[in-house]
């Protein structure tokens, strides 16, 4: 697996943090940037 498919941890914005760590995404606050490693 190549890690330029994640995001650095460090990277990730609050808000897009949040969002993998619901269960669910909510319409219009879907993350822009893929996920870090921990969330896959």
């Amino acid at each position: 697996v190549e890690l330029t498919n994640y995001t650095a941890d460090d990277q990730l914005l609050a808000d897009e943090r949040a969002a993998f760590e619901s269960d669910t995404f909510e319409l219009g606050h879907i993350p822009v940037h893929a996920p870090s490693q921990q969330f896959c």
